[in-house]
């Protein structure tokens, strides 16, 4: 367990989170956390967590049993590196 002080900030309180515990807990600068009392106690938990993004269409629809299949719409040539 980990003690904190409460301390003023401008017109509010508040609690510095420490580094190691925001890694703990797999929480980052700017994520939106939900506060709410819970038998006395005040709990702190994610809003959200930070989305997985896959690295191409396919790894998103990995194991989807409809019937996509990745194509490319021809829409405008190679522009830049992409055509490595």
């Amino acid at each position: 367990m980990t003690t904190m002080t409460v301390r003023k900030w401008g017109n509010s309180q508040g609690v510095r989170l420490s580094r190691t515990l925001l890694a703990q807990t797999g929480l980052h600068v700017g994520d939106e956390l939900d506060v709410e009392i819970r038998n006395n106690s005040i709990v702190i938990s994610p809003k959200r967590r930070r989305a997985i993004h896959p690295k191409n269409i396919d790894v998103l629809f990995a194991g989807y049993e409809g019937d996509f299949k990745s194509t490319e719409d021809g829409f405008a040539g190679a522009v830049g590196r992409e055509a490595l």
